[in-house]
């Protein structure tokens, strides 16, 4: 189990480091071109979760804590 590990950890400083093409973006983007829809900006799958709430990312409304009932 070693080795797929550092091959997946050296393509993940790749695509950090030197700018290979992440294949999730890839993926993405052929996900959204047969559904019809735009593809990601040049920034990727990152920068559009980058750029919303949190919670909303996750699909979740963030809700107040509830409240002792004892």
């Amino acid at each position: 189990m070693f080795w797929p590990h550092l091959a997946a950890a050296a393509y993940g400083l790749g695509t950090v480091v030197v700018g290979w093409p992440c294949p999730l973006t890839r993926l993405e983007n052929w996900a959204r071109s047969k559904a019809g829809q735009q593809g990601l900006d040049p920034g990727g799958f990152i920068v559009l979760l980058a750029r919303r709430p949190r919670a909303s990312a996750l699909g979740r409304k963030r809700h107040p804590p509830i409240a002792d009932r004892s």
